[in-house]
């Protein structure tokens, strides 16, 4: 086997080895929650029943104040579209009771008249700081609502924004790549696990032919030392495609033990022993359910 074919595959392992590793540092480097990435559907296949609907809310600007000021027009922007609500007749009240965490109330006349209301439950957030090459910049402010139906009794599940163990993670990345999917990082764990299958994929097909050639050599063919040649240099591309496996590993373990693990929110059926929520149209405003 000659120089320029040994010196070729030597250079696809190790532009492969740096694909990998471009992967995950790319997705490491904007660690986004996963209800930002994955969006509004995949949230709404996680509710355990139909009385609300997620909503993901964006806002972005150069100017935080200005962000932060209009927090709230999305979610008064997506009642008024949705309902068809009276834009002089909305208001927005913050609900203070006991065990009803960053709830808001809704209410409007739509455009025949007819007084509704809607609650919404604030789930999460994620601010951001975007620092573009052109020495732009912006802060992205993504919202996660629970949203309830126009004046209808509401049962919000159980919200939990939370993160994965990072020595949890890197002690499931013993096995390559599984850490960063218990982390939520999907990308970066197939790339780590592609990585590790082609590179151990090349280091079994390599020494198969190391072992055929030295059949060659064993057996004294001639000329031998062309055969002894191919064995060597099939051994050398299967230490190197080794190589790159314990190196992915090494990275696997040490990459979930420190990169910062993917922000997600649980949600769990709170029905039982909970109280529901119906938003009343009128000045009443709240009527309580308890369910048992």
């Amino acid at each position: 086997m000659n120089k320029v074919y040994f010196n070729t595959v030597r250079l696809f392992l190790v532009a492969a080895c740096l694909l990998v590793f471009g992967v995950s540092v790319r997705a490491a480097s904007t660690v986004r929650p996963q209800w930002v990435q994955k969006g509004e559907s995949f949230m709404n296949a996680k509710r355990t029943n139909d009385s609300y609907v997620f909503k993901i809310f964006h806002t972005s600007d150069a100017d935080l104040n200005r962000v932060m000021e209009e927090e709230f027009q999305p979610l008064l922007d997506y009642v008024r579209d949705t309902w068809h609500a009276v834009p002089e007749t909305m208001r927005l009240d913050s609900l203070v009771a006991e065990g009803v965490p960053s709830t808001f109330r809704v209410s409007f006349r739509d455009a025949s008249g007819r007084e509704g209301a809607v609650l919404a439950r604030r789930v999460d957030t994620w601010l951001s700081f975007e620092d573009f090459a052109s020495n732009e910049y912006e802060f992205e402010y993504y919202q996660l609502y629970a949203v309830s139906a126009r004046d209808g009794v509401v049962d919000f599940d159980e919200f939990e924004p939370t993160t994965a163990s990072k020595p949890v993670a890197a002690m499931l990345s013993v096995v390559p790549g599984l850490g960063q999917l218990y982390k939520g990082d999907t990308r970066k764990g197939l790339a780590i696990i592609g990585g590790e299958v082609a590179f151990g994929a090349a280091a079994l097909i390599f020494q198969h032919c190391a072992n055929r050639n030295q059949r060659h050599v064993d057996a004294g063919e001639f000329p031998v030392d062309s055969w002894e040649s191919k064995v060597a240099g099939y051994k050398l591309v299967r230490n190197v495609s080794l190589g790159a496996m314990g190196a992915i590993w090494v990275f696997s373990i040490i990459d979930a033990g420190v990169a910062d693990a993917l922000p997600k929110v649980l949600v769990r059926d709170s029905s039982a022993g909970q109280i529901d929520i119906t938003p009343a149209p009128n000045s009443a405003g709240l009527r309580l359910v308890y369910n048992f």
